[in-house]
């Protein structure tokens, strides 16, 4: 993704790459602290639904706006993808995820990640930003045939 000199010229950069795939962004008015988001998404993963609770956190923070780091907002979520809030809760206060949230921040540290998306393939590609699939696929071809 390109370096943009404010916030504005980020955004409407990002509202035509979304518009490509009918994605509509809302940008809230403050940044979220996502770690406790990040949290429910590794409990989530732990209860073998991390790909559904994943694109309603997206949706939540990317579409409608809404501060993902909120008790609030996560317990819907989990409620609309079938994982108990009070569990979720419990887990999350008792420090599940924060090993693998460390060992994540880690090894985005030694492949210089600074913003996100950020894809690691194969902790040999380092893909920033909403890409095409086609330079995906390329990485995934490499990675599939040898070469490097």
């Amino acid at each position: 993704m390109p370096k943009f000199p404010n916030q504005e010229q980020m955004h409407q950069y990002l509202q035509s790459q979304g518009a490509q795939y009918e994605i509509t962004f809302r940008f809230p008015e403050r940044l979220s602290n996502s770690h406790r988001a990040l949290q429910a998404a590794e409990y989530a993963r732990s209860q073998g639904i991390f790909k559904p609770f994943h694109d309603a956190l997206f949706r939540a923070y990317f579409t409608e706006g809404l501060g993902i780091g909120q008790w609030t907002v996560l317990l819907h979520i989990a409620q609309e993808v079938g994982l108990a809030g009070d569990p979720l809760m419990n887990a999350i206060e008792a420090g599940f995820g924060q090993v693998a949230l460390q060992e994540a921040q880690k090894l985005g540290k030694a492949f210089g990640v600074d913003s996100t998306p950020t894809f690691i393939i194969d902790r040999r590609y380092r893909v920033t930003g909403a890409q095409p699939y086609d330079l995906f696929r390329k990485a995934l071809g490499e990675i599939q045939s040898g070469s490097s």
